[in-house]
């Protein structure tokens, strides 16, 4: 049998990270920005071309070649569109199995003795800690839950 409690409580943390993830992410940022310039190197030699062209710096003659490039993407705009479809059914299906779920019959709640019992504690204790604003839970060694009043402090303006 699994403990219910095992990862309790859940560890949320602003902790510094090492300078290697660090660098690593940086270097995976610049090594996809440059993989997307690579891409796009045609597109974006085009439009500079383009430019000159506009600002009267280049007498050069620029093709686009429109209806191959409709033809070469064609392919490409099917399948975005058989995406964005498929994409569009799950949502709807998604939604609808939400709904459903919404308009279903909610559990009955645990009686407080149960939820006491799983706890650790007594039913007294379990009514004091929700009575908190705010509070500190420790696990004790034998798994049962201590619950620590701690004091609301305000921001400082």
């Amino acid at each position: 049998m699994k403990d219910p409690f095992a990862d309790w409580p859940p560890i949320i943390t602003n902790a510094r990270h090492g300078r290697f993830v660090d660098l690593r992410d940086t270097l995976l940022t610049v090594l996809m920005w440059v993989l997307m310039l690579a891409i796009l190197y045609t597109e974006i030699r085009f439009a500079w071309d383009s430019l000159l062209v506009l600002l009267g710096r280049s007498d050069a003659q620029i093709d686009a070649e429109l209806a191959l490039f409709w033809r070469r993407m064609q392919p490409l705009l099917w399948l975005m569109g058989a995406l964005v479809l498929m994409l569009a059914v799950a949502t709807i299906l998604s939604r609808k199995r939400r709904d459903d779920a919404i308009a279903g019959r909610q559990p009955d709640p645990l009686p407080e003795a149960k939820v006491a019992e799983l706890a650790g504690m007594s039913e007294e204790a379990m009514a004091a800690a929700r009575a908190h604003r705010i509070a500190v839970v420790h696990r004790e060694a034998d798994g049962s839950l201590r619950v620590e009043a701690k004091a609301a402090t305000t921001p400082a303006a």
